[in-house]
């Protein structure tokens, strides 16, 4: 390679910006024909359906700009870094410029440019079934690119972390305790039943004595095993810290004071944010690509064409 400026070299009329050395083998990968099918048919429907010449006049190489730099130019056809990353795929994305030349991909991008240009000069982007093929690959371009917008917006870290703290929020509802209480009218009463449950007194009889919650006096107090979410407001808070079979201190509440016992637990596992956030970020791009698609088939206008002729054709099947 005979070295022709301080910032390009040329091979067969491929010229390389920049000293990054490339490798001498060259490789024509499938999915990097694809890639140019995939730019001749972004090209095809910016021009209404007329394919772009790829030997035709081309953007001056110095129109490059620091974020999108020219990388190599086929002829006067510059491929910049954008080109590059597309053809490397999604994990080029925020590949640099030596990373790309390194494996391979600004090469295998001025390899297929050179074929396409071949095959634009011999006519085949003429032929109905490349020109049928320019427009789906541009309808598939278009699709993927109106769905990725939908789903970077759906899963974005705020709206992970959103639907996580709704997730925490639905589980905090969903543990279950067995708790108890007695409901009496001033402070000074709650902290006498206290000291008599603590010489001995049993907290059920003393309950259906004497605490005013008559829906749970005859049951000695008891709330049943019930979700959290669902006993009074003083008694959850101590039913969420209180140990297992120990009496509260005296705590006012809606209708008085309370004295609370929790007699066992049923707490369900709340999963931390690092471990649930892979599979609700998914759960969100999925819910995302479905609402974007239902919206855009609800937008366009859908008419059935030959459906006469089609259903003669199944049926002769």
């Amino acid at each position: 390679m005979t070295e022709q400026h301080p910032r390009t070299q040329s091979a067969g009329g491929i010229a390389f910006l920049g000293r990054l050395p490339l490798r001498a083998e060259g490789r024509v990968l499938g999915a990097g024909l694809l890639a140019l099918v995939v730019a001749g048919a972004l090209a095809y429907g910016a021009t209404g359906g007329n394919v772009l010449p790829l030997r035709g006049p081309a953007p001056a190489l110095s129109e490059a700009t620091p974020e999108d730099p020219v990388l190599v130019a086929v002829g006067a056809v510059p491929i910049r870094l954008s080109d590059a990353r597309a053809q490397a795929g999604p994990e080029g994305r925020d590949a640099s410029p030596t990373a790309l030349l390194r494996e391979g991909y600004v090469e295998d991008a001025a390899e297929q440019l050179t074929l396409a240009m071949a095959a634009e000069a011999d006519g085949l982007d003429q032929a109905l079934e490349v020109r049928a093929a320019l427009a789906l690959a541009r309808r598939r371009v278009l699709a993927e690119a109106y769905l990725d917008l939908a789903v970077q917006e759906a899963a974005s870290d705020e709206k992970v972390r959103a639907a996580y703290d709704a997730e925490v929020a639905a589980l905090d509802g969903e543990q279950r305790v067995a708790a108890a209480h007695i409901l009496v009218s001033s402070e000074e009463e709650a902290a006498d039943l206290r000291a008599r449950i603590e010489r001995g007194a049993s907290f059920s009889e003393l309950a259906q004595r004497q605490s005013l919650d008559m829906d749970t006096r005859g049951e000695g107090g008891s709330f049943g095993m019930v979700p959290l979410a669902d006993l009074p407001g003083a008694v959850r808070d101590a039913a969420q810290s209180l140990p297992i079979g120990a009496v509260s201190d005296p705590i006012e509440g809606e209708g008085g004071w309370h004295l609370v016992r929790i007699d066992a637990r049923n707490a369900v596992r709340i999963p931390p944010f690092e471990e649930r956030a892979p599979e609700i970020a998914a759960r969100l791009r999925e819910q995302a690509m479905r609402r974007a698609a239902e919206t855009a088939r609800l937008k366009a206008q859908i008419t059935r064409v030959a459906g006469d002729e089609v259903r003669e054709a199944r049926a002769g099947q």
